[in-house]
């Protein structure tokens, strides 16, 4: 039952209303979550032996492999692409994913922190010593409530996992972050100095930057002798975005 709880998002409060609703003894709370800190180690622990059995098996018998990385905040404050709301993130999660099986097995992961009920409780009863991340017993914080949270430590995370199973990254593909994809370099190269992770942009953020550019860019006098007003350039501008735009769909569509 704990297994099951903790791979969806119902919760022990919602488990234990849904048990007395059916007239079925519900267990205590206290007694769930102490059950649950267990069934966490070993669901983590089959997890990371899964991604590491798929992480040898897409990288093959040349142990090289092409991954495709990117980072999620637990954040609510997301507006649109300017407005990340990633000052009030309190959690994120970095998957990387093998691009080679055309199975797109997750190969590896890492999550930063700063959330841990067991240290706010201690801390509401008055006990100042019960610090995080850890300054009590079953902390589960990893970064500091007052740090920033780092997609470059991410991605060295990613890149020491993967090169702890021996293998190496020849491509990494991002969405235009290079911080991740410095970090995956960064720990691939200091396990083995030799090979260079390259890194590729994915195709739709890479679409999204060429349609800003084209409308920001200026255009040679030259290239469209007719326009003459501003307003005629800026209508070209924008069916050239348009075009770019319409390529990049189709492109997206067919893969």
């Amino acid at each position: 039952m704990n297994a099951a709880v903790t791979s969806t998002s119902i919760g022990f409060k919602k488990l234990r209303f849904l048990l007395a609703a059916l007239d079925l003894s519900p267990p205590s709370e206290s007694g769930m979550h102490q059950m649950s800190q267990t069934v966490c180690d070993k669901i983590a622990q089959l997890s990371s032996d899964d991604m590491n059995q798929k992480l040898l098996q897409a990288s093959g018998l040349q142990k090289n492999i092409h991954i495709s990385v990117d980072t999620r905040y637990n954040t609510s404050g997301i507006r649109n692409s300017r407005r990340t709301g990633l000052p009030i993130a309190t959690q994120l999660t970095t998957l990387a994913m093998e691009k080679q099986t055309g199975k797109n097995y997750i190969v590896s992961a890492f999550t930063q922190n700063k959330l841990c009920p067991k240290g706010a409780l201690l801390r509401s009863k008055g006990d100042q010593t019960a610090t995080c991340p850890g300054g009590h017993t079953g902390c589960i914080t990893n970064v500091d409530k007052l740090e920033g949270q780092s997609e470059y430590e991410s991605g060295r995370e990613i890149g020491r996992n993967i090169a702890g199973a021996g293998v190496t990254v020849a491509y990494c593909t991002t969405d235009g972050d290079w911080r991740l994809h410095k970090g995956v370099a960064q720990s691939i190269q200091e396990a083995n100095p030799s090979p260079q992770v390259k890194c590729l942009a994915d195709l739709l953020h890479l679409s999204q930057t060429q349609v800003k550019r084209a409308k920001k860019k200026t255009f040679s006098p030259h290239l469209f002798p007719g326009m003459t007003t501003k307003k005629d350039r800026q209508e070209c501008k924008c069916v050239l975005a348009a075009d770019l735009k319409n390529r990049s769909s189709m492109i997206l569509k067919h893969m």
